[in-house]
């Protein structure tokens, strides 16, 4: 396992734009679009995770509503 992380790390970063200049042409376009591709799907996981945090905030939020209405006896328990 961390053979392959090294690997897809290395790879990752030999794709860097900046090294452009040291990479064999036969590599730039696979590596370059590597890079491009971890750094868009970074970019979604982030956006993902940003909403599930904010659901999951509402659906906690409501929760404890729920339950102060039903410590206060105002609420009726529902299973």
């Amino acid at each position: 396992m961390l053979r392959v992380c090294a690997i897809v790390l290395i790879a990752y970063n030999c794709g860097y734009p900046g090294l452009a200049g040291f990479r064999p042409a036969a590599l730039d376009q696979a590596l370059s679009s590597f890079h491009n591709e971890v750094n868009a799907s970074i970019g979604q996981a982030l956006r993902g995770a940003e909403q599930l945090g904010g659901k999951i905030a509402v659906l906690a939020e409501n929760g404890a509503e729920r339950a102060k209405r039903e410590i206060a006896g105002s609420g009726t328990a529902s299973n």
